[in-house]
C-alpha cells in the first residue's frame, strides 16, 4: 500500500506503510496527518488508515517542516530546518536527532533500490552483480558539524562480478588518507574504462579490487 500524506496545502509521499508507521514513532508526521491511498474515497486522517499504528504519546505541537524539493519531500520534524541547516549542527543533541531521521529515511530507499536490483535476474546472476553503488557524502559534519573532507564515511555496494571486493571496512588515516577521487577512478577502471586518472586521483583505491 502507498499512502500520500497532505500537509499544510502541500502533498509528499507514495510512501510505503512500514515507512509511514517510522516516521510517527519518531515524531516525524502526525495522526492528524491527512493520508489517501488507492481504492479510499477521499483524504482521510492518517491514524484511521488501516494498518497505522498511533504511538501512545506525541511530541507537543504539530510536527513541522518538510523538504521543499520535489514532490517526495521528506518529513523531518522540529522547527522546518532542511537538510543542510541539520547538517551544521554544532554536536547538539536534538538537531542530529532529527539528521538521523533524514538519514535513516535515505537509507531506507537505498535498501529498497538494492532489493530490487538483488531480485531482478540478469545473465548468470542479478543486476546488483554489475551494479556499482556509492553511497555517501563528500563531506563529514562530524562531531561538531564542521563540514570536513576528510574521513568520510562512504558505502559502495554491488559490482561483484566486475571485480569489487565487499564484507570488509577500509579504514584510512584522517590526516594522510587516499582522495576520494582513488574511489572514483577503481570504479571507472571497474566499468572498463580505460584511463589512469581522474580529477586528482593517485591511484586505484587499495583493498577495493
Amino acid at each position: 500500500m502507498n499512502i500520500h500524506i497532505h500537509r499544510n496545502g502541500q502533498n509528499f509521499g507514495p510512501y510505503a506503510l512500514e515507512e509511514v508507521n517510522g516516521y510517527l514513532a519518531e515524531g516525524s508526521m502526525s495522526p492528524r496527518d491527512m493520508a489517501f491511498h488507492e481504492g479510499l474515497a477521499d483524504w482521510t486522517p492518517l491514524a484511521k488508515i488501516d494498518g497505522i499504528i498511533v504511538p501512545d504519546e506525541q511530541p507537543t505541537g504539530a510536527p513541522a517542516g518538510a523538504s521543499s524539493k520535489g514532490s517526495k519531500g521528506l518529513f523531518i520534524g522540529g522547527g522546518g530546518e532542511n537538510h543542510h541547516q541539520l547538517s551544521h549542527h554544532g554536536g547538539d543533541a536534538e538537531m542530529l536527532r532529527k539528521l538521523g531521521v533524514v538519514d535513516r529515511f535515505h537509507l531506507t530507499k537505498l535498501a529498497r533500490f538494492m532489493t530490487f536490483l538483488k531480485s531482478t535476474s540478469e545473465a548468470e546472476g542479478n543486476m546488483i552483480d554489475r551494479t556499482m553503488i556509492l553511497f555517501g557524502s563528500g563531506m563529514n559534519s562530524g562531531a561538531g558539524g564542521g563540514h570536513s573532507p576528510k574521513n568520510l564515511p562512504l558505502l559502495i555496494a554491488g559490482g561483484h562480478k566486475l571485480g569489487l571486493k565487499h564484507g570488509q571496512h577500509l579504514a584510512h588515516d584522517e590526516k594522510y588518507h587516499p582522495p576520494l577521487t582513488n574511489v572514483h577512478l577503481t570504479m571507472a577502471q571497474a566499468m572498463g574504462l580505460e584511463t589512469d586518472s581522474f580529477s586528482d586521483s593517485g591511484s586505484t583505491l587499495t583493498g577495493l579490487t
